[in-house]
């Protein structure tokens, strides 16, 4: 008898070790999985549910009930909240800093991803809860607006590309080679079109009459017409600063040479084509006014020539053309 009850007694503590032993081992295990998995909590906003889940990296992210105080401080429900809201942040971090997942269910359905690099999650959390209160249509206090208003540097508008602008010009100077091997005077006004750094000229020119002497008389040479150029403005696009242009156009013109003081006196046009090469420097003289300087090179298409009747060639043109201009500049809108 005393032998059974010995090994009932030493039966009955080994099966309550046993039991012991396994319920330590679920306590553990729950410990355990609720200290790495997410934490969660839930909280009450205007009409609607908001759940945090932070990522164990994410510590520092505010829970629920932080982030819901942040969500109300900016503003007040509507009269008329939207239907009833389930919202969950997840809030994680990687190795550019850290990143939140809003998602929404109910009438305002959606998935919103933030991220923001920083050492902290404040500036991401501030970032979420302006989301959070822009989705449930929060209302901002009179106070908060006027402090938003005055508080808060308006933000820089786009820059607005600026509209066309038109100048006028009238130049006047000197050529070399477009009416042979001479220097003539050449008056071209002009009207310049630009937008910002781009600008389109169209001109007309007119070189004053030469004489080529030939024998016994001489051949007077007169060249007119106009021009385009494309350009481009080199440094500082600024108007009222000193910018220089590039240019690449074409000239057209008419080309009229004159017999005078032979046997029998002739009159002779030609049509002239030149390429142009140019550079221009603009300095303003005020809002309006500038003054440009420019110096181009003409490269004619063809050689032309007028010839004297049984005495040969009494004017030739050049193979390049210079030719230097002064004037102002006007802005006309």
């Amino acid at each position: 008898m005393n032998a059974w009850l010995a090994r009932r007694k030493r039966t009955g503590r080994s099966s309550i070790g046993t039991g012991g032993a396994l319920l330590l081992s679920r306590l553990l295990c729950v410990v355990f999985l609720g200290s790495v998995a997410s934490t969660a909590h839930g909280t009450e906003l205007p009409g609607s549910e908001l759940e945090v889940f932070r990522k164990p990296e994410a510590s520092d992210c505010p829970e629920s009930a932080a982030l819901a105080r942040a969500v109300l401080a900016l503003g007040t429900a509507p009269n008329q909240p939207p239907s009833r809201l389930r919202i969950e942040v997840t809030f994680e971090r990687n190795a550019e800093g850290y990143a939140a997942t809003v998602n929404s269910f109910g009438s305002k359905a959606g998935v919103r991803r933030l991220a923001m690099a920083g050492k902290t999650c404040e500036p991401l959390a501030e970032a979420v809860s302006v989301t959070l209160a822009v989705l449930l249509d929060l209302i901002p206090s009179p106070e908060q607006q006027s402090a938003s208003d005055h508080g808060t540097p308006a933000s820089a508008p786009e820059k607005a590309m600026p509209p066309f602008v038109l100048d006028a010009a009238a130049r006047a100077g000197v050529a070399y080679g477009e009416l042979g091997p001479a220097i003539s005077g050449v008056f071209s006004p002009a009207l310049r079109l630009g937008r910002e750094r781009f600008q389109l000229l169209g001109s007309v020119f007119w070189n004053t009459p030469d004489n080529a002497d030939f024998r016994n008389g001489f051949v007077r040479v007169g060249l007119w017409g106009g021009g385009i150029d494309a350009c481009f403005r080199l440094g500082p696009s600024d108007r009222a600063r000193l910018g220089f242009l590039p240019c690449a156009g074409f000239r057209l013109g008419r080309l009229s040479g004159k017999g005078v003081q032979f046997d029998e006196n002739y009159e002779a046009a030609q049509t002239w084509n030149a390429l142009s090469l140019s550079g221009a420097a603009r300095l303003p003289l005020s809002k309006k006014w500038g003054f440009v300087a420019s110096l181009s090179a003409l490269v004619p298409l063809k050689r032309h020539r007028f010839l004297v009747a049984g005495a040969g060639p009494a004017f030739e043109t050049q193979p390049v053309a210079g030719v230097l201009e002064i004037g102002p500049e006007v802005q006309i809108w």
